[in-house]
């Protein structure tokens, strides 16, 4: 019986581990299209803003700490700033910002993506028996030199948040790309 849970809680996680993996990969098409647009010179440079960023490694947070996104597997327009965990807006535009997480087995997670200090997005995910992950891609109307983050949810109970990451697998990703400028 414990080898058919085993082999159902593999499956499971391997199902998650695939969806993120697609939602990754089609995000990376994307910015590897722009890319060969820039290479092309087929629009301006000047006027591109696309980045991509990984937590590589597990991360434990405290109420309203930055995720401080550290691996960039995209970064065009200089918008993101690890050391800091924010994305400062350099073109007012229309921008897709995406996010995805995996916490820990048996540990709830809320993150939060916030503009200039205000709550956008809320993303939570109850504690599951397995590692689960979540994602959200929206579209915002921003302005030159905005800082747009991602922070843990302001709640003691989050103290010690852990998210999971290695160094292959990226679960915990950030991503914006500028659409058109305004």
């Amino acid at each position: 019986m414990k080898l058919k849970e085993l082999d159902n809680s593999q499956k499971e996680l391997l199902h998650v581990f695939r969806n993120v993996e697609m939602n990754n990969n089609k995000l990376n098409e994307k910015v590897r299209r722009l890319s060969i647009l820039v290479r092309r010179q087929c629009i301006p440079t000047s006027n591109i803003v696309a980045f991509t960023v990984v937590l590589d490694h597990e991360a434990t947070l405290g109420p309203l700490q930055v995720v401080k996104y550290n691996k960039i597997l995209t970064k065009v327009g200089n918008a993101y700033d690890p050391r800091h965990g924010h994305a400062n807006i350099p073109i007012k535009g229309i921008y897709l910002v995406a996010v995805t997480s995996m916490n820990h087995n048996n540990e709830d997670m809320h993150i939060e993506l916030v503009r200039n200090d205000d709550l956008q997005e809320s993303l939570i995910m109850p504690a599951g028996k397995l590692l689960d992950s979540m994602s959200q891609t929206l579209v915002f109307s921003l302005e030159k030199s905005d800082l747009v983050w991602v922070r843990v949810n302001n709640h003691n109970s989050y103290n010690g948040h852990r998210l999971y990451g290695t160094s292959i697998d990226f679960f915990n990703t950030f991503s914006a790309i500028l659409l058109f400028p305004l």
